[in-house]
């Protein structure tokens, strides 16, 4: 706790120092909520346009069904990297 109250002390001494902390702790902090920011918007647009496909396009264009069986059938067969034969050469 000395080395708090000792870099408390020098800011406190050197004004400038203290203008300096506080400029690069303002660069952090809106550097922070800019990428958060970023990333939640970005979910949000997703989030959206998925939306939008479930309630305008899903009976035009369905998602394809997984049958989960059979990918347990091949997860436990250890076939060649679980590949299916539409994918391997």
């Amino acid at each position: 706790m000395e080395g708090v109250s000792e870099l408390w002390e020098q800011l406190e001494a050197s004004p400038l120092l203290l203008w300096v902390a506080g400029v690069l702790a303002l660069f952090l902090a809106v550097g922070i909520i800019k990428r958060v920011l970023i990333i939640s918007v970005l979910s949000g647009v997703l989030l959206l346009l998925y939306f939008i496909y479930v309630t305008n396009f899903q009976e035009r264009f369905p998602l394809p069904e997984i049958d989960l069986e059979e990918i347990q059938e091949r997860w436990d067969s250890g076939d060649e990297a679980n590949a299916s034969a539409e994918v391997s050469p």
